[in-house]
């Protein structure tokens, strides 16, 4: 996902956030384990990066409430980064 953002591939975006919808209330990793955060930090800035900022918004919303509710606070400081982007590209 990063890499999509990264490039601005906008029919990439699109692909990737529907391919990831079905997944939002899990949290990413790898293996062995490595807890990557809820995959709605993910669809957040997806949304953001493809220009939906009131989907991104809905799910930075629920990353932040997944990562505090977790105790995740790398996660949940790098949510709070993703809004700040986010609040500052739409002001």
């Amino acid at each position: 996902a990063l890499t999509w953002i990264a490039l601005g591939d906008r029919a990439a975006l699109a692909d990737l956030r529907a391919q990831l919808a079905p997944y939002a209330d899990r949290l990413a990793g790898t293996m062995p384990v490595c807890v990557l955060g809820s995959v709605e930090l993910v669809l957040g800035e997806l949304a953001a990066a493809h220009g939906d900022p009131a989907a991104a918004r809905d799910h930075l919303a629920r990353a932040r409430r997944t990562h505090e509710q977790l105790g995740l606070t790398l996660w949940l400081a790098r949510t709070d980064e993703a809004i700040a982007r986010l609040d500052a590209s739409t002001d």
